[in-house]
């Protein structure tokens, strides 16, 4: 897995995580998002490609020695192709992780290349999901390009 900046240098899924990082330093919820996250990002690195497709799986954490268990649409594919959703649906927490990215081989070697992560809440005054969906498609027009710039063997 690699996270690519944007245009201005941005690393969009860094960000991310490290707002989830912040959250996670002051309460449990935070430290469960972070950690589903994590542990979703780690499980999507043993998924073939060809499995992406609406895949489902359950994922369990531990945190203060309680362990959690989840079962999550993991991976969704977009409106626009070859672009993907990873998903990570904790509702009781109202909170909704996602983070776009696309598969890239490159020297024989399967690369998911996250674009975009942001968290979704219930009743946005703006969604950003169609303008991510875009963004990332520009990303991977760019790696699709000139993938030795941003991939390394």
């Amino acid at each position: 897995m690699v996270s690519i900046s944007d245009e201005k240098g941005i690393d969009h899924v860094d960000l991310l995580r490290t707002a989830l990082i912040n959250e996670a330093k002051f309460n449990r919820n935070g430290r469960v998002k972070l950690t589903f996250f994590l542990k979703a990002l780690q499980y999507l690195g043993y998924i073939d490609k060809s499995e992406l497709q609406n895949h489902k799986t359950t994922l369990t954490i531990v945190i203060d020695g309680v362990s959690q268990t989840e079962h999550f649409l993991l991976v969704k594919p977009l409106s626009k192709q070859p672009i993907y959703e990873l998903r990570i649906s904790l509702p009781q927490l109202h909170c909704w992780i996602r983070a776009t990215f696309f598969p890239k081989y490159y020297h024989n070697q399967l690369y998911y290349c996250f674009a975009k992560g942001f968290v979704k809440t219930r009743n946005p005054d703006y969604d950003p999901t169609n303008d991510m969906i875009q963004q990332t498609y520009l990303m991977y027009k760019k790696v699709q390009r000139d993938p030795g710039k941003y991939l390394s063997s």
